[in-house]
């Protein structure tokens, strides 16, 4: 039922839309770029295991910035991010400027700062460009409230890429040096090559089969499997009719200035390569921007070394790994309105269950297993993302919705797509 948090960070601080706010600019003299490429680490020596923390698969590290220590996403496939109460408690000034817009092309202006210092385990990073986002547009996307609600923002990749990481899922641990040999593969180590942007964003080249191809972005500001661009999925169905899919319709994506609606595919590939890490299948969603991902959902089986110098990723599997490769659904996501402090329904899957009970978009959801959600707090929504609307376990739910002539108990019995 967490369908909405894959694509939230794409949506939120859409990792196209800085690097297309950076090339606007450019144009009228590349203030932002000179504000994203700056920095510099400034320690030497280092081995350093910094603990985590999760949040719907997201990992959360603490971050120093000037005096103030505060908790970051540790995000692989967005640019360094903070909130604006925090600029202002720091004093900091705003360093350029531009009008961008979210995947969902609700434009509005968004400032850059530098970040003088930031620390991290002790070790210095110096003259760090940031994104800043205002706390206001927290209350037009509850999604971002809950990720963001007791964060001070995103640690991205242009602080990364002055750095060598590995991320450690299972011990959850995230460690940092300036020595990249402390990070030799193993006999199971599978090396996949990358291309790295100006700002640090890093990706590999995706084939899914029918000779079509992407650029995926390793992106641990993602808790899902893989994205993939509807336009490339097209494609595909064109060549290979016989794929097998579906699709949602409803809300699909929750932008940093609002909320989207779109049609989102859901297909099972028979073929998918990066480099020499083979999939026999894999479960893909699609995007109706030109995302690419490779989110933490799939990169969780493995001990994930990040290389910036050597331009390359190494995947090195705990045991062996599996590809998710089908789904189970009652039909539909939720979604939740801080208006009025109510849960509805966000998207319903075609010729899913909810859709065949007559659930409708946008229809109250009063109840689900007897746990009244009329009216229901930001706090209980944001432990709905986390947990669910049900335990996983769960085959059946009872839920209760709002109709013109009161209301109907419905009850669901969990599908499984692509068996």
């Amino acid at each position: 039922m967490c369908i909405l948090l894959t694509y939230l960070i794409k949506s939120i601080f859409m990792k196209n839309l800085l690097i297309c706010a950076l090339l606007l600019v450019c144009l009228g003299g590349c203030k932002i770029s000179k504000v994203i490429l700056a920095g510099q680490l400034s320690s030497e020596n280092f081995f350093k295991e910094i603990p985590t923390t999760s949040w719907s698969n997201l990992m959360v590290v603490e971050m120093k910035v000037g005096d103030r220590t505060g908790k970051y996403m540790y995000d692989t496939g967005a640019m360094t991010v903070i909130k604006r109460s925090v600029v202002e408690e720091l004093g900091l000034k705003r360093a350029a400027s531009s009008s961008v817009g979210s995947s969902n092309s609700i434009r509005q202006q968004m400032d850059f700062v530098v970040l003088p210092t930031v620390e991290i385990e002790g070790i210095l990073f110096e003259d760090i460009g940031a994104a800043v986002v205002e706390d206001s547009n927290l209350n037009k996307s509850p999604e971002m409230s809950c990720l963001l609600g007791e964060m001070d923002g995103i640690l991205g990749s242009n602080l990364m890429r002055l750095a060598h990481w590995q991320l450690d899922f299972e011990k959850e641990v995230i460690r940092m040096t300036d020595d990249p040999s402390r990070f030799a593969p193993t006999a199971s180590s599978i090396i996949v090559p990358i291309k790295v942007s100006a700002q640090g964003r890093i990706s590999m080249r995706g084939h899914i089969g029918a000779g079509l191809s992407g650029n995926f972005i390793l992106d641990t500001g993602s808790n899902g499997h893989f994205t993939l661009a509807n336009s490339l999925f097209q494609k595909l169905l064109n060549k290979r009719p016989q794929t097998p899919y579906n699709y949602q319709v409803g809300q699909s994506s929750a932008g940093l200035f609002g909320r989207a609606r779109d049609t989102t595919y859901i297909a099972r590939l028979d073929s998918f390569r990066f480099g020499d890490l083979v999939l026999d299948s894999a479960l893909v969603r699609t995007s109706g921007g030109n995302n690419y991902l490779m989110g933490n959902a799939f990169m969780k089986q493995f001990l994930m070394t990040f290389d910036w110098d050597a331009k390359q990723v190494i995947f090195t599997p705990y045991e062996e790994f599996k590809v998710n490769n089908t789904m189970k659904t009652f039909g539909f996501s939720p979604a939740y309105h801080i208006a009025d402090k109510r849960l509805y329904v966000g998207s319903l899957h075609r010729g899913g269950a909810a859709e065949q009970a007559g659930m409708a978009i946008d229809q109250q959801i009063i109840s689900v297993n007897g746990n009244d959600y009329d009216p229901m707090s930001l706090q209980d929504y944001c432990t709905l993302l986390m947990d669910g609307l049900v335990p996983k376990t769960d085959t059946v739910v009872e839920i209760v919705v709002k109709e013109d002539n009161g209301q109907r108990k419905i009850t669901l019995q969990k599908e499984q797509w692509f068996p």
